[in-house]
C-alpha cells in the first residue's frame, strides 16, 4: 500500500532535483480508480520541462506521464500540464478529487 505521503514527498523530491520548475496545482482523481494525477506548473525552458518529465518517468510509483503537444511549443516559459497514472491507485479509490495548490 502506498501512502499518500510517500507520492507528495516524491513529487516534491523531483519538483526541487529541477532547477527552474514550479508545480503550481496538484489535482487527484481517484473517482474513476485508475489513480490519475493531474498537474500543472510553470517551467523556465522547454529543455527544464524535459528534464521534469524524465524525473518523473523514473519513479517507481508512476506508471504513465503524459502531456499535451503543446507544452512545447514555446522554448521559455512553459507552463505545463501532466497527466499522471499511478502505478497501485486501488488503495485510494475514494468517492473525491483531491485538489492540492503548491
Amino acid at each position: 500500500v502506498l501512502p499518500l505521503t510517500q507520492l507528495l514527498s516524491e513529487l516534491v523530491a523531483k519538483e526541487q532535483a529541477v532547477a527552474g520548475v514550479s508545480v503550481g496545482d496538484m489535482t487527484f482523481d481517484l473517482n474513476s480508480g485508475a489513480g490519475i494525477l493531474s498537474l500543472h506548473g510553470l517551467a523556465t525552458t522547454r529543455q527544464t520541462f524535459l528534464n521534469f518529465v524524465k524525473a518523473l518517468t523514473e519513479s517507481e510509483l508512476l506508471e504513465t506521464v503524459d502531456y499535451p503537444v503543446n507544452n512545447l511549443i514555446n522554448e521559455k516559459n512553459i507552463r505545463f500540464a501532466l497527466e499522471i497514472t499511478l502505478k497501485n491507485p486501488k488503495p485510494w479509490k475514494r468517492s473525491h478529487s483531491l485538489f492540492l495548490p503548491f
